[in-house]
């Protein structure tokens, strides 16, 4: 008689068994398909805050950004070269102030010369 009731206890435990395992292979499909179709790389809050290190950015010239020197979310450290700054006009201007300085140090030379010529004529004249 024991055999015949172990046949039927066992038939039961093996339905449960079969049962649970489906049960635990439709949730990890269920899992799975969740974490596939979730977008990546989206951050996501409950209180719609990000938090973040932030920190403005300011030249102390203006112009034309030439090159960007950084990839995004690099870290950096104080005194890194992030971005160049097109440098034409100031060049340019440069170029005119030394043209300007030039020029003055040649009138210097010129009334230098004419105040040595005047003094010469004074002498001339009173002699």
């Amino acid at each position: 008689m024991s055999s015949g009731l172990g046949g039927v206890v066992a038939e039961p435990n093996k339905k449960k068994m079969i049962g649970l395992l489906l049960c635990l292979g439709a949730v990890v499909v269920v899992a799975g398909g969740w974490a596939w179709a979730r977008p990546t790389g989206v951050a996501s809050t409950d209180n719609a805050y990000v938090r973040g290190d932030v920190t403005s950015l300011a030249p102390k010239v203006a112009g034309y950004v030439t090159a960007v020197d950084i990839e995004d979310n690099q870290a950096v450290q104080a005194g890194d070269v992030l971005f160049r700054i097109d440098d034409r006009d100031y060049r340019a201007r440069l170029a005119q102030a030394v043209a300007n300085v030039e020029a003055a140090a040649a009138r210097l030379v010129n009334v230098d010369a004419e105040t040595k010529l005047q003094h010469a004529l004074i002498r001339q004249a009173e002699a």
